[in-house]
């Protein structure tokens, strides 16, 4: 199984039980509140996991360090390299997953934006599924940046 859908796997587990707990104590407490304080919290945490990820792919291209050269220079073998007879290199995979990062993470920015709005034209329902997808969104971005942050901890790992 591919980890991006372990990951999947993963973030829409903790997805559904985090909404259960909102489904079950759904009398104690003021949905549309929480709801609007958690988009808030989110777009601020949202914008600063997406300029760390800039900065990781800056890092990452404008680096002369001898581990990125070999990674340039080291191909691997993916399911998806071997399906479409690519020769993918260390590096064009370490860009790949974190240029993937970025498209989720500014899909959910707008999301999120969409969202300020959309949630005085919804009821307490719509809100619970809304809460759903965000902390799917939000769990899956965190899992797939810490993968990131262990492999370019892994690159510039000193070899004794």
């Amino acid at each position: 199984m591919d980890k991006i859908w372990v990951g999947m796997l993963i973030s829409g587990l903790i997805a559904l039980v985090l909404t259960l707990i909102v489904i079950l104590s759904r009398d104690k407490i003021y949905l549309p509140k929480l709801f609007q304080s958690f988009i808030d919290i989110q777009i601020n945490s949202i914008a600063i996991l997406l300029s760390f990820s800039i900065a990781v792919i800056t890092v990452l291209v404008t680096s002369d360090s001898n581990n990125i050269i070999q990674l340039r220079k080291e191909h691997v073998d993916t399911n998806k390299s071997k399906r479409n007879n690519i020769k993918i290199t260390l590096f064009n995979l370490l860009m790949i997953n974190i240029t993937y990062n970025i498209v989720v993470e500014v899909f959910y920015f707008l999301f999120l934006i969409i969202q300020i709005f959309l949630q005085y034209l919804v009821c307490d329902n719509l809100i619970i599924i809304l809460l759903a997808t965000n902390i799917f969104f939000l769990s899956h971005i965190l899992i797939v940046l810490l993968e990131s942050v262990r492999e370019i901890y892994l690159v510039f790992w000193p070899n004794k």
